[in-house]
């Protein structure tokens, strides 16, 4: 919904995580999105698991979606990768994997890029993320100068 009511033609959304997300080293999650901060016909739904994952349309067409993620990484040794990517409908969409190689002891790195996807109207993608080595998504809390970071940030607009 619009801030202070009101409608829209356009098909879009603004989510953002506020915990701090971890996956075991080699396991497969998708990445959560606790927080609406506005939207007109995108919404986040419930994966089996009972977790905020789900980017999903009422409108049939051609989607953007853009994220950001705050990677961190404190321990040390030799550099690791994390890899993101695009899943749709529990099927991982063949070439959307994008993999980094994080430093030891890296600490508030971005991960930003953006996909487009064709939807219909109730279907839904996911955001999915592995790493191998103690690389989280991370949140972090406002400073003397600046508010509080999410962990993940991501947005939606339907393009076509």
């Amino acid at each position: 919904t619009i801030p202070g009511g009101g409608t829209s033609t356009h098909i879009f959304g603004s989510f953002y995580d506020t915990t701090t997300q971890t996956v075991a080293s080699g396991a497969v999650k998708a990445i959560e999105l606790n927080t609406t901060d506005i939207s007109g016909g995108v919404t986040i739904a419930n994966n089996t698991l009972g977790r905020p994952t789900r980017i999903t349309v009422n409108t049939t067409g051609i989607y953007n979606v853009q994220f950001s993620a705050q990677l961190n990484r404190e321990t040390g040794g030799n550099t690791k990768q994390i890899d993101i990517w695009l899943r749709k409908q529990e099927v991982d969409l063949s070439w959307s994997n994008t993999g980094l190689n994080v430093q030891a002891n890296a600490k508030k790195l971005v991960a930003a890029w953006n996909f487009f996807i064709s939807l219909t109207a109730g279907q839904y993608a996911e955001i999915m993320w592995t790493q191998d080595d103690a690389i989280d998504i991370l949140a972090s809390p406002a400073g003397i100068n600046f508010p509080e970071t999410p962990s993940v940030i991501v947005t939606v607009n339907k393009v076509n």
